[in-house]
């Protein structure tokens, strides 16, 4: 669960599963298998039924789907990339597939680790899920950004209960794991005004 940059709506972005519907898991299963051959398709199904069985890493067929797509539609193979509409498509469609919520969660983690710029479902505005930013932080790594979230003045500490806190963007008001409300004390923070004050370089230094 997260609050939308734009609206602050709380939402998750796991998708719930389908259920026992044929109809609807058949359409579901023609839009994974979309343009990707039948060798392939077969890859893909062997996957799973080991991944059903806690035999295969998720990763493993999120790669094997990816390189399974026409070369227009696949992700870039970069990390901290953002997916290709094709892919994120059908991963969309797989995980309304998988029953068991745990394993759905599990699958969408891989994905959204290894492709993790995407976009708020309310707004449709940009998000970072490693960096927890909104934004995409263009031409900045997400190595950068952390680095600069973990700078001293970035960590407070919690006057309930002393947790110490790291506040990568946003609002001032707090809310701690125990459950005490507080301030952050400074100004608020936003990852893309500090973007377009500094360049990459400094962040790294």
């Amino acid at each position: 669960t997260w609050g939308c940059g734009d609206c602050d709506d709380m939402q998750t972005l796991l998708p719930d599963g389908v259920g026992k519907d044929k109809e609807e898991r058949q359409q579901l299963l023609t839009i994974v298998f979309k343009d990707i051959s039948q060798e392939r398709r077969r890859e893909i199904t062997e996957w799973w039924m080991q991944y059903s069985f806690g035999e295969v890493e998720a990763l493993a067929g999120l790669k094997l789907l990816n390189s399974s797509l026409p070369e227009g539609d696949q992700a870039d193979d970069v990390e901290e990339g953002e997916p290709s509409q094709a892919l994120e498509e059908r991963v969309a469609s797989i995980l309304r597939l998988v029953d068991d919520r745990a394993r759905r969660a599990v699958l969408h983690l891989a994905f959204l680790r290894r492709w993790p710029k995407t976009f708020s479902v309310c707004c449709s505005a940009p998000h970072c899920f490693k960096c927890k930013v909104t934004t995409h932080h263009s031409g900045v790594s997400c190595e950068q950004v952390q680095k600069r979230q973990m700078q001293e003045e970035n960590i407070q500490y919690c006057p309930s209960c002393g947790v110490p806190t790291l506040k990568s963007e946003g609002c001032n008001s707090m809310i701690c794991v125990c459950g005490e409300g507080w301030e952050w004390k400074g100004t608020e923070v936003w990852v893309p005004e500090w973007l377009d004050i500094e360049e990459p370089e400094e962040l790294v230094e």
